[in-house]
């Protein structure tokens, strides 16, 4: 039995070592995140190294035009924090707390529902130390 369905590999961050909105992929332009209209689901995978101190945030918008992620949300510059699930454990973790490094290398895999998201975004809203590398594969369960 054939699979059907769309999917698609996205690098999010490429060894980021700064703070911001690291996300240039599939038409954006940094600050505007990435189109994920077409898609459902989202599976990520976050790795760091050099002992990394790093926290790292996904943003979602809706709507035919991207907000500025860079910038505070607004009633007229409207994202969200997106909430994600550890697929180590099946634990949520809050999109206003991100996945956080402590002084550790590690990797970890999480999923985003993507149902009703236009616009995502991943903010590196701490860093201090160590490179961080995301890459996300979109699917759209068709």
């Amino acid at each position: 039995m054939a699979l059907r369905g769309t999917q698609k590999d996205i690098k999010l961050l490429t060894a980021a070592v700064a703070t911001g909105i690291q996300t240039q992929a599939n038409g954006g332009t940094g600050k505007n995140g990435i189109n994920v209209t077409d898609f459902r689901n989202a599976g990520v995978i976050v790795g760091t190294s050099g002992t990394a101190t790093a926290t790292i945030k996904f943003k979602g918008a809706v709507g035919s035009v991207p907000p500025d992620f860079s910038s505070a949300a607004s009633s007229t510059n409207q994202w969200e924090y997106v909430q994600c699930v550890d697929l180590q454990n099946g634990n949520p973790i809050n999109g206003t707390t991100g996945i956080i490094w402590t002084g550790a290398d590690a990797v970890r895999f999480v999923e985003l529902n993507l149902n009703v998201i236009d616009w995502l975004a991943v903010d590196v809203i701490v860093w201090s130390q160590g490179p961080v590398t995301a890459t996300m594969t979109v699917t759209t369960n068709e």
